[in-house]
Parts: structure tokens; sequence; C-alpha cells
């Protein structure tokens, strides 16, 4: 087995007190039957921190995008999850620096998708 990869260093820092959630855990482990899954909640129920200790307690690679007013400009919410994919190794490094569409960008990641398992949130 390989070893696990380093944490994302984007991902949340967990709470000094923590409630384990092994339950909602098994939930989000379960990605061979479910390969998208939305986490919803009210505000401050404990999206973030239930996925943060969830990934910090895997072996998964992950890329976390924290939004912001930045990601409103076209393309910007684009790039930054190709550059997260590309730096897990789910797609290669983008190779073209000509600009192209949003839907051009990600049907290429898309088509060049890694094999195995990894995390985008």
């Amino acid at each position: 087995m390989s070893p696990a990869p380093a944490p994302c260093p984007s991902i949340p820092p967990l709470p000094h007190a923590l409630v384990g959630r092994s339950r909602l855990h098994a939930r989000l482990r379960d990605g061979a039957r479910r390969p998208i899954t939305l986490v919803s909640g009210l505000p401050g129920a404990g999206k973030t921190t239930l996925v943060a200790s969830w990934l910090r307690s895997g072996d998964l690679p992950a890329a976390w995008i924290s939004l912001d007013g930045r990601h409103d400009t076209p393309g910007r919410l684009t790039r930054a999850a190709l550059r997260g994919l590309a730096a897990i190794g789910a797609t290669p490094e983008p190779r073209s620096r000509r600009r192209r569409s949003d839907a051009a960008l990600l049907d290429g990641a898309f088509d060049a998708l890694a094999g195995g398992r990894w995390v985008l949130v």
C-alpha cells in the first residue's frame, strides 16, 4: 500500500474539540456508488468541519477550493478547479496558454481524468 498523500494545505484546520462523525464519514467514503456527493446544511451546521475531518482521516488525494468573491470573475473558478485537479494528479497540467472557454477547458479536463479515487471540494 502506498503512503498517504500529504494533506492539501488548503483544507481548513480542525477545531481542538471535535465530535466524531463515523456514520457521516462512512457515507462520504461511499464514492464507489456515489461519485458525486453534495454536502448541504444550514450555516454553522458543521459541513466544512465534517468534510475536512473526513479528508484528514483518509488517504485520498484531495483538492480544496475555498470560494470567495474573486471566483465571480469569469473563468476564475474553472482555473482554480483545474489547478486543484492537476495538483493531485487527477488531470494533467493544462498545456495550452491560449484563451479557451470554460466549457472547453472543463471538457478537456473531464476527458483526461485519471482513474482511481480523488476528491475535489
